[in-house]
Protein backbone atom coordinates (compact mmCIF):
# COMPACT_ATOMS: atom_id res chain seq x y z
CA UNK A 1 0.00 0.00 0.00
CA UNK A 2 1.42 3.03 -0.87
CA UNK A 3 2.28 5.96 1.96
CA UNK A 4 0.75 9.47 2.01
CA UNK A 5 0.89 12.51 3.92
CA UNK A 6 -2.38 13.39 4.23
CA UNK A 7 -5.19 11.53 3.35
CA UNK A 8 -8.99 12.28 2.39
CA UNK A 9 -11.61 11.33 3.61
CA UNK A 10 -13.96 10.91 0.43
CA UNK A 11 -12.92 7.40 -1.45
CA UNK A 12 -13.69 4.11 -2.71
CA UNK A 13 -12.14 0.54 -3.26
CA UNK A 14 -13.20 -2.16 -4.82
CA UNK A 15 -11.70 -5.61 -4.56
CA UNK A 16 -12.82 -9.47 -6.20
CA UNK A 17 -11.17 -12.40 -5.79
CA UNK A 18 -12.53 -16.30 -5.66
CA UNK A 19 -11.93 -18.53 -2.84
CA UNK A 20 -12.77 -22.14 -1.35
CA UNK A 21 -16.01 -20.29 0.21
CA UNK A 22 -17.01 -18.88 -3.69
CA UNK A 23 -16.36 -15.47 -4.82
CA UNK A 24 -16.24 -12.49 -3.05
CA UNK A 25 -16.77 -8.77 -3.85
CA UNK A 26 -16.00 -6.25 -1.63
CA UNK A 27 -16.95 -2.61 -2.15
CA UNK A 28 -15.72 0.21 0.55
CA UNK A 29 -16.96 3.96 0.72
CA UNK A 30 -16.16 6.58 3.01
CA UNK A 31 -17.58 10.21 3.10
CA UNK A 32 -16.79 12.96 5.53
CA UNK A 33 -17.84 12.84 8.96
CA UNK A 34 -16.43 14.28 12.20
CA UNK A 35 -16.80 10.78 14.10
CA UNK A 36 -16.40 6.92 12.79
CA UNK A 37 -19.74 5.59 11.51
CA UNK A 38 -19.21 2.07 10.08
CA UNK A 39 -21.91 0.62 7.74
CA UNK A 40 -21.61 -3.03 6.71
CA UNK A 41 -23.61 -4.88 4.07
CA UNK A 42 -23.06 -8.50 4.43
CA UNK A 43 -24.35 -11.62 2.67
CA UNK A 44 -27.23 -12.65 4.85
CA UNK A 45 -26.04 -16.63 4.99
CA UNK A 46 -22.26 -15.25 6.75
CA UNK A 47 -23.72 -12.94 9.02
CA UNK A 48 -20.19 -13.98 11.25
CA UNK A 49 -17.49 -12.16 9.05
CA UNK A 50 -19.52 -8.70 10.14
CA UNK A 51 -17.59 -8.39 13.27
CA UNK A 52 -14.31 -8.94 12.15
CA UNK A 53 -15.23 -6.49 9.53
CA UNK A 54 -16.10 -4.11 11.75
CA UNK A 55 -12.70 -4.44 13.77
CA UNK A 56 -10.70 -4.16 10.34
CA UNK A 57 -12.24 -1.39 9.19
CA UNK A 58 -11.98 0.63 12.53
CA UNK A 59 -8.07 0.07 12.69
CA UNK A 60 -7.35 1.32 9.12
CA UNK A 61 -9.95 4.30 8.97
CA UNK A 62 -9.67 6.86 11.48
CA UNK A 63 -12.89 8.53 10.97
CA UNK A 64 -15.33 9.56 8.71
CA UNK A 65 -18.93 7.44 7.42
CA UNK A 66 -17.98 4.17 6.50
CA UNK A 67 -19.98 2.29 4.00
CA UNK A 68 -18.53 -1.78 2.95
CA UNK A 69 -20.53 -3.83 0.84
CA UNK A 70 -19.62 -7.71 0.66
CA UNK A 71 -21.25 -9.69 -2.06
CA UNK A 72 -21.30 -13.51 -2.37
CA UNK A 73 -21.61 -15.80 -5.37
CA UNK A 74 -21.05 -19.62 -4.91
CA UNK A 75 -19.02 -21.11 -7.19
CA UNK A 76 -20.71 -23.82 -9.65
CA UNK A 77 -19.39 -27.31 -7.96
CA UNK A 78 -20.00 -25.59 -4.39
CA UNK A 79 -22.48 -27.11 -2.43
CA UNK A 80 -26.04 -25.32 -3.01
CA UNK A 81 -28.28 -24.30 0.45
CA UNK A 82 -31.11 -26.38 1.07
CA UNK A 83 -34.17 -24.81 1.20
CA UNK A 84 -36.69 -26.14 2.94
CA UNK A 85 -40.81 -24.67 3.02
CA UNK A 86 -42.23 -24.78 6.23
CA UNK A 87 -46.10 -25.83 5.34
CA UNK A 88 -47.19 -25.14 8.61
CA UNK A 89 -45.81 -21.88 9.27
CA UNK A 90 -47.31 -20.84 5.77
CA UNK A 91 -50.56 -22.53 7.03
CA UNK A 92 -50.57 -20.02 9.79
CA UNK A 93 -50.24 -16.99 7.74
CA UNK A 94 -52.99 -17.98 5.27
CA UNK A 95 -55.38 -18.28 8.03
CA UNK A 96 -54.79 -14.77 9.85
CA UNK A 97 -54.18 -13.13 6.58
CA UNK A 98 -57.90 -14.52 5.37
CA UNK A 99 -59.42 -13.04 8.21
CA UNK A 100 -58.36 -9.66 6.85
CA UNK A 101 -60.38 -10.71 3.82
CA UNK A 102 -63.70 -10.55 5.69
CA UNK A 103 -63.03 -7.02 6.64
CA UNK A 104 -62.90 -5.96 3.14
CA UNK A 105 -59.59 -6.43 2.13
CA UNK A 106 -58.22 -8.64 -1.20
CA UNK A 107 -58.49 -12.34 -0.42
CA UNK A 108 -55.52 -12.89 -3.06
CA UNK A 109 -52.55 -13.50 -1.33
CA UNK A 110 -49.06 -13.31 -3.59
CA UNK A 111 -46.96 -16.32 -3.06
CA UNK A 112 -43.77 -13.48 -3.18
CA UNK A 113 -45.13 -11.89 -0.10
CA UNK A 114 -45.87 -15.37 1.66
CA UNK A 115 -41.93 -16.83 1.21
CA UNK A 116 -40.60 -13.67 2.76
CA UNK A 117 -42.91 -13.41 5.98
CA UNK A 118 -40.49 -15.02 9.36
CA UNK A 119 -40.64 -18.64 9.02
CA UNK A 120 -42.18 -19.54 6.11
CA UNK A 121 -38.61 -20.42 3.98
CA UNK A 122 -35.97 -21.85 5.85
CA UNK A 123 -32.72 -21.84 4.43
CA UNK A 124 -30.06 -24.08 5.53
CA UNK A 125 -26.97 -23.91 4.49
CA UNK A 126 -23.22 -26.09 4.91
CA UNK A 127 -21.62 -25.97 8.34
CA UNK A 128 -18.60 -23.35 7.85
CA UNK A 129 -15.49 -22.68 9.81
CA UNK A 130 -15.97 -19.17 11.08
CA UNK A 131 -11.71 -18.41 11.11
CA UNK A 132 -11.72 -20.40 7.81
CA UNK A 133 -14.24 -17.77 6.31
CA UNK A 134 -12.93 -15.26 7.44
CA UNK A 135 -8.87 -15.98 6.75
CA UNK A 136 -10.10 -16.39 3.06
CA UNK A 137 -11.87 -13.16 2.63
CA UNK A 138 -9.95 -10.81 4.98
CA UNK A 139 -7.35 -10.56 1.95
CA UNK A 140 -10.12 -9.61 -0.18
CA UNK A 141 -11.04 -6.66 2.09
CA UNK A 142 -7.60 -5.46 2.48
CA UNK A 143 -7.25 -4.98 -1.42
CA UNK A 144 -10.52 -3.38 -1.27
CA UNK A 145 -9.03 -0.93 1.39
CA UNK A 146 -5.49 -0.43 -0.30
CA UNK A 147 -7.17 0.56 -3.74
CA UNK A 148 -9.58 3.10 -1.25
CA UNK A 149 -6.56 4.55 0.11
CA UNK A 150 -4.40 5.20 -3.31
CA UNK A 151 -7.70 7.29 -3.90
CA UNK A 152 -7.79 9.08 -0.90
CA UNK A 153 -4.33 9.70 -1.01
CA UNK A 154 -4.15 11.30 -4.45
CA UNK A 155 -6.86 13.74 -3.07
CA UNK A 156 -4.87 14.02 0.34
CA UNK A 157 -2.40 14.87 -1.33
CA UNK A 158 -4.40 18.05 -3.87
CA UNK A 159 -5.41 19.24 -0.19
CA UNK A 160 -2.29 19.19 1.31
CA UNK A 161 -1.22 21.44 -1.20
CA UNK A 162 -4.62 23.48 -1.21
CA UNK A 163 -3.68 23.84 2.44
CA UNK A 164 -0.10 24.76 2.04
CA UNK A 165 -0.74 27.71 -0.12
CA UNK A 166 -3.78 29.32 2.28
CA UNK A 167 -1.06 29.03 5.31
CA UNK A 168 1.41 30.57 3.26
CA UNK A 169 -1.14 33.53 2.57
CA UNK A 170 -1.79 33.45 6.46
CA UNK A 171 1.71 34.13 7.17
CA UNK A 172 1.76 36.66 4.67
CA UNK A 173 -1.30 38.62 6.38
CA UNK A 174 0.09 38.39 9.90
CA UNK A 175 3.13 40.29 8.82
CA UNK A 176 0.54 42.68 7.06
CA UNK A 177 -0.73 43.08 10.57
CA UNK A 178 2.27 43.75 12.21
CA UNK A 179 3.31 46.34 9.83
CA UNK A 180 0.46 47.85 9.84
CA UNK A 181 0.06 47.85 13.76
CA UNK A 182 2.83 50.57 14.25
CA UNK A 183 1.59 52.56 11.46
CA UNK A 184 -1.96 52.64 12.75
CA UNK A 185 -0.71 54.26 15.90
CA UNK A 186 1.42 56.78 14.79
CA UNK A 187 -2.01 57.92 12.77
CA UNK A 188 -3.19 58.01 15.61
CA UNK A 189 -0.93 59.90 17.43
CA UNK A 190 -0.93 62.51 14.78
CA UNK A 191 -5.14 63.05 14.88
CA UNK A 192 -4.94 62.91 18.33
CA UNK A 193 -2.29 65.39 18.21
CA UNK A 194 -3.97 68.03 15.50
CA UNK A 195 -7.34 67.36 17.82
CA UNK A 196 -5.87 68.76 20.95
CA UNK A 197 -4.16 72.26 18.95
CA UNK A 198 -7.48 72.64 18.01
CA UNK A 199 -8.75 72.32 21.29
CA UNK A 200 -5.94 74.38 22.74
CA UNK A 201 -6.68 77.39 20.63
CA UNK A 202 -10.47 77.34 20.09
CA UNK A 203 -10.49 77.54 24.21
CA UNK A 204 -7.13 78.79 24.74
CA UNK A 205 -5.98 76.09 27.37
CA UNK A 206 -2.95 74.19 27.84
CA UNK A 207 -3.12 70.02 27.75
CA UNK A 208 -1.09 68.97 30.96
CA UNK A 209 2.38 67.45 30.64
CA UNK A 210 2.86 64.69 29.14
CA UNK A 211 -0.95 63.90 28.88
CA UNK A 212 -0.95 63.43 24.97
CA UNK A 213 1.85 60.63 25.30
CA UNK A 214 -0.34 59.13 27.51
CA UNK A 215 -3.20 58.90 25.44
CA UNK A 216 -1.31 57.25 22.46
CA UNK A 217 0.23 54.97 25.02
CA UNK A 218 -3.68 53.99 26.00
CA UNK A 219 -4.61 53.04 22.59
CA UNK A 220 -1.63 51.34 21.79
CA UNK A 221 -2.04 49.12 24.86
CA UNK A 222 -5.79 48.71 24.09
CA UNK A 223 -5.38 47.81 20.21
CA UNK A 224 -2.17 45.93 20.62
CA UNK A 225 -1.92 42.35 18.69
CA UNK A 226 1.48 41.58 19.51
CA UNK A 227 0.60 38.19 21.73
CA UNK A 228 -2.27 37.45 18.92
CA UNK A 229 -0.05 37.19 15.94
CA UNK A 230 2.57 35.34 17.95
CA UNK A 231 0.77 32.45 18.85
CA UNK A 232 -0.45 32.62 15.23
CA UNK A 233 2.84 32.14 13.49
CA UNK A 234 3.15 29.37 16.18
CA UNK A 235 -0.20 27.79 15.21
CA UNK A 236 0.95 27.94 11.22
CA UNK A 237 4.37 26.73 11.98
CA UNK A 238 2.43 24.11 13.89
CA UNK A 239 0.10 23.45 10.57
CA UNK A 240 3.17 23.08 8.68
CA UNK A 241 4.10 20.06 10.42
CA UNK A 242 0.79 18.56 10.49
CA UNK A 243 0.65 18.97 6.46
CA UNK A 244 4.43 16.90 6.30
CA UNK A 245 3.40 14.22 9.08
CA UNK A 246 5.33 10.85 8.74
CA UNK A 247 2.16 8.59 7.65
CA UNK A 248 1.49 6.69 11.27
CA UNK A 249 -1.07 8.69 12.12
CA UNK A 250 -4.00 10.79 10.81
CA UNK A 251 -3.85 14.44 11.59
CA UNK A 252 -7.39 15.62 10.43
CA UNK A 253 -8.26 16.29 14.00
CA UNK A 254 -5.61 18.23 14.91
CA UNK A 255 -5.36 20.45 12.28
CA UNK A 256 -9.06 20.86 12.63
CA UNK A 257 -8.58 21.91 16.38
CA UNK A 258 -5.43 23.79 15.31
CA UNK A 259 -7.20 25.73 12.76
CA UNK A 260 -10.11 26.64 16.13
CA UNK A 261 -7.30 28.25 17.62
CA UNK A 262 -6.06 30.17 14.62
CA UNK A 263 -9.87 31.71 14.20
CA UNK A 264 -9.91 32.36 17.60
CA UNK A 265 -7.18 35.01 17.49
CA UNK A 266 -7.58 36.29 14.59
CA UNK A 267 -11.40 36.77 15.69
CA UNK A 268 -9.18 38.63 18.77
CA UNK A 269 -7.00 40.71 16.36
CA UNK A 270 -10.32 41.70 14.43
CA UNK A 271 -11.88 42.73 17.92
CA UNK A 272 -8.86 45.33 18.92
CA UNK A 273 -8.31 46.62 15.46
CA UNK A 274 -9.15 50.39 15.41
CA UNK A 275 -8.10 51.33 12.31
CA UNK A 276 -10.35 50.55 8.83
CA UNK A 277 -7.05 48.81 7.09
CA UNK A 278 -6.13 46.97 9.86
CA UNK A 279 -9.78 45.61 10.09
CA UNK A 280 -9.94 44.97 6.73
CA UNK A 281 -6.69 42.81 6.78
CA UNK A 282 -8.18 41.06 9.99
CA UNK A 283 -11.38 39.96 7.77
CA UNK A 284 -9.52 39.00 4.75
CA UNK A 285 -7.13 36.62 7.62
CA UNK A 286 -10.25 35.48 8.64
CA UNK A 287 -11.86 34.48 5.23
CA UNK A 288 -8.84 32.58 4.61
CA UNK A 289 -9.32 30.42 8.09
CA UNK A 290 -12.68 29.89 7.10
CA UNK A 291 -11.33 28.26 3.74
CA UNK A 292 -8.79 25.99 5.66
CA UNK A 293 -11.89 24.71 7.59
CA UNK A 294 -13.51 23.43 5.30
CA UNK A 295 -10.67 21.93 3.61
CA UNK A 296 -9.81 20.55 6.68
CA UNK A 297 -13.38 18.80 7.28
CA UNK A 298 -12.17 16.54 4.48
CA UNK A 299 -8.99 15.13 6.04
CA UNK A 300 -8.64 11.82 8.26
Amino acid sequence: MARYPILSMTGYGRAQSATPFGQFTVEVRTVNNRFQDVSISAPREMPQLESPLRNLLRSRIARGKIDCRVRHAPMADQALPQVRINVEAARVYIHELEKLSRLGAAPEIPLQMLTQLPGVMEIQTAEIDDQALWEAVAPVVLRALDALDEERGREGEALAAQLGQLVDELERLVEEVEAKRSAVVERFRERLAARVAELQDSLRAQLEPGRLEMEVALYADRGDVSEETVRLRAHLARARELLQPDGREPVGKNLDFLNQEILREINTICSKARDTELTATGLGMKSIAEQMREQVQNIQ
